[in-house]
């Protein structure tokens, strides 16, 4: 495993398993952003097999594209290939999603981006937080591509009086609508 600053060796693994809190997750999500070979090591572990570990990594790359949005450029195929994979925990797609709202987004990508996040939208199987996070990336390129803003529209908008507050409230936010009264 790639050294602490300071010396001494950090167990990414084991940290990762021996607790899972916000306490936990900063404290390696403050390591990670220490270098970039901290940081792949994290993304190595998403992609790996084991899905709890999948889990526990995505909170930390979520967490990672607020202080070194920098440092995901050259992980956002192998990110993006991984929240397609059958059957992995929500945290994963939610917390990559996340990240695609924050960090740079190579033009090579942006197609795929908007594809996933489609998908995520349209699905009545995916998780609440999961379809939120998909309507912010693409309203985030919507900036960049104004022909995305009517797509957009369409995806969302069956969700604005069919789901729970949480998605009301983004769909409204994305969609520049009031609250009803």
């Amino acid at each position: 495993m790639p050294s602490k600053k300071g010396g001494g060796s950090f167990d990414l693994i084991g940290e990762l398993l021996a607790e899972h809190s916000k306490v936990q997750a900063g404290r390696i999500a403050r390591w990670a952003a220490e270098d970039r070979s901290n940081f792949s090591a994290v993304v190595k572990v998403f992609a790996g097999g084991d899905p709890l570990l999948t889990q526990r990594s995505s909170w930390i790359i979520g967490l990672c594209a607020d202080t070194v949005p920098g440092y995901f450029p050259p992980h956002l195929k192998v990110l993006i290939d991984k929240i397609d994979e059958p059957g992995i925990h929500p945290s994963g797609p939610r917390n990559v999603l996340r990240a695609l709202m924050r960090v740079p987004l190579p033009p090579r990508l942006k197609g795929r981006i908007v594809d996933r996040s489609a998908r995520y939208i349209s699905s009545s199987a995916a998780p609440i937080a999961v379809r939120c996070e998909a309507m912010y990336v693409l309203a985030r390129l919507a900036e960049d591509y104004p022909e995305l803003r009517q797509e957009l529209h369409l995806l969302a908008a069956p969700w604005e009086r069919h789901e729970s507050p949480g998605i009301r409230s983004a769909v409204r936010r994305i969609l520049g609508r009031k609250p009803e009264r």
